[in-house]
């Protein structure tokens, strides 16, 4: 029972603080392979493989036959046997060439046998969605991998779309993904494919019921999966739908299921009371299902205490509901809040841990209840057990409770001396490999390239002159060798090494390139911006080479 508790009481906090410290932002891809016919699925990897051509993916290549070193670089993915996936045939994504940011791989194989296993399920199911309170376990991971939130996630995940849409109902894409991601990768895909993709499902409360009512067991075990897996808001207008489509007894056992399952006072408490409320759902039904006839005094005056924590009691207008809002939707995860169009990042989630952690115990509920109300439901419940009056007045700030602290504006608008900030095209190391002639630098950020620069250009230990002094007689094929066994920090693309070959004639050019790659970048900062001389050929040209004629000679820029 304990054991359980703790699964379900912290379920919030627990996923996010793993979800820190694994840094992971996932997209999943399941299928039920037994149940797709080969020519369905040739269909939909041929509609795939138009997306994945649309967009600057990257894949990374090894390459052992070009020069007697390993060659590693970036480049768009091509239909190859993949290693990783027994060789068989099909195309693998790691990043995109814009940014050069990568995280983890994701791979789609041509041929459906491969992700048949050799035993199928013990049952026979009609609907993926029967598997998904078991983790999909006996379903196939087409993708289930971790894209960090980079630029590529948008575009991984409209390929998840096309192939659940194709395919349902024996395809499912989930992960840290929002309604909102999903419309916009589905509006992007459908500026592509000749034939449009549709939201899934899991967006449409009326869609989802009536799928899942096919499989389900019973009117309580469907409202526990369409809780599961809905991507709607959980507010009053879903409250009415599930109000209008399931029994009362059923919202009551469900919600009696949940709330036994997690400790008064605590964190998943106190979430699980929030979405009941948001539902719009009856307060003293709330009462007869948190404190049962045999619960003690002091047990009945910490729910009273959490109902208050929650913020039932202020108007909507108020100023301390305003703050804590605030508050929670800084903390709030971008897979949470079905209107959101991007993912987190790593960095973001530094921050929301940390508003997560600052919340306590608590997350406010849209509801108000006029306090003489919710005395008058605590008196009902529990007059008999201990003096209301009191209880509830250790909670009310009259001053706070009927007013509104608006913000002053007169502090802005009548202050002369308002500080103009400059803004900069490029204000930071992530999109510094994004520059172009005519865009502005943040100086700070150009001073850093200097600092490359002048390491660059200043001296040299004796064993990197006279190595270099060795290679002022080497051959193109012998320069680009001993550039590509340097190079042990950086991805660069393969437009980039053909430019760095174009020109590697010029010694003063492959010194330079040379003493880049030398660069210590095992810290971050450092990496990213020599990442971004070495991919952006004119950002190079501009800051390093001083040779303002090399870009235009090469189509790579």
């Amino acid at each position: 029972m304990i054991m359980v508790w703790i699964k379900r009481d912290c379920l919030s906090v627990i996923h996010q603080s793993i979800w820190f410290f694994t840094m992971g932002i996932h997209i999943r891809l399941n299928i039920l392979p037994d149940k797709i016919s080969k020519n369905d699925w040739n269909s939909v990897y041929q509609e795939a493989k138009q997306l994945i051509n649309a967009y600057p993916f990257l894949d990374i290549i090894s390459d052992e036959d070009t020069y007697s070193c390993s060659w590693h670089y970036a480049d768009s993915p091509s239909q190859k046997p993949i290693k990783c996936c027994k060789n068989n045939i099909g195309f693998r994504m790691s990043g995109d060439l814009i940014t050069m940011q990568t995280a983890e791989s994701f791979e789609l194989i041509k041929d459906l046998n491969y992700y048949r296993s050799d035993s199928k399920p013990k049952e026979e199911y009609i609907d993926i969605l029967q598997l998904y309170t078991d983790d999909l376990h006996a379903s196939a991971k087409v993708f289930d991998d971790k894209t960090q939130g980079y630029d590529y996630h948008s575009y991984i995940l409209a390929i998840g779309c096309l192939i659940e849409d194709r395919l349902k109902p024996y395809a499912l894409v989930h992960g840290d993904i929002s309604r909102g991601q999903m419309e916009m990768a589905i509006e992007w895909a459908n500026g592509i494919l000749k034939k449009p993709v549709h939201l899934s499902e899991l967006a449409d409360n009326e869609s989802l019921l009536a799928r899942i009512r096919k499989f389900a067991s019973g009117e309580l075990a469907a409202l526990r999966l369409f809780m599961e897996t809905t991507q709607n808001e959980k507010d009053y207008q879903l409250g009415c739908f599930i109000r209008n489509n399931i029994s009362q007894a059923s919202i009551i056992k469900y919600y009696t299921e949940e709330i036994s399952e997690r400790k008064i006072g605590t964190f998943g408490f106190s979430n699980i009371l929030t979405e009941y409320l948001n539902l719009g759902n009856d307060p003293a039904v709330l009462c007869d299902i948190c404190v049962d006839k045999d619960s003690d005094a002091d047990t009945i005056a910490l729910f009273i205490k959490t109902i208050f924590k929650l913020g039932v009691h202020l108007k909507p207008e108020n100023s301390a509901r305003s703050e804590q809002r605030q508050l929670e939707q800084l903390s709030r995860l971008e897979a949470d809040n079905p209107h959101s169009k991007t993912p987190d990042t790593v960095g973001s989630m530094f921050g929301k841990f940390f508003s997560i952690m600052s919340l306590g115990n608590v997350r406010q509920s849209n509801m108000y209840v006029p306090v003489e109300k919710l005395v008058e439901i605590f008196k009902e419940k529990f007059g008999v057990h201990l003096d209301v009056d009191a209880e509830v007045s250790k909670y009310i700030d009259k001053k706070r409770e009927d007013t509104y602290e608006g913000a002053s504006v007169k502090t802005l608008t009548d202050n002369q001396d308002i500080e103009i900030i400059e803004r900069y095209d490029i204000e930071d190391l992530d999109n510094l490999i994004l520059w172009e002639p005519g865009m502005t630098i943040l100086p700070q950020l150009e001073e850093f390239i200097v600092n490359v620069k002048d390491f660059v250009e200043g001296d040299i230990p004796e064993v990197l002159e006279a190595l270099l002094k060795k290679l002022k007689k080497a051959n193109k094929k012998e320069r680009m060798e001993y550039l590509i066994t340097y190079n042990k920090h950086f991805l660069i693309s393969k437009r980039n090494w053909d430019y760095i070959e174009e020109n590697i004639d010029d010694f003063s050019f492959f010194s330079k390139i040379m003493r880049i790659l030398l660069i210590d970048a095992s810290e971050i900062k450092i990496n990213r911006l020599a990442l971004s001389l070495l991919n952006n050929n004119r950002l190079l040209e501009k800051y390093i080479l001083n040779n303002q004629g090399i870009c235009e000679k090469s189509n790579a820029i």
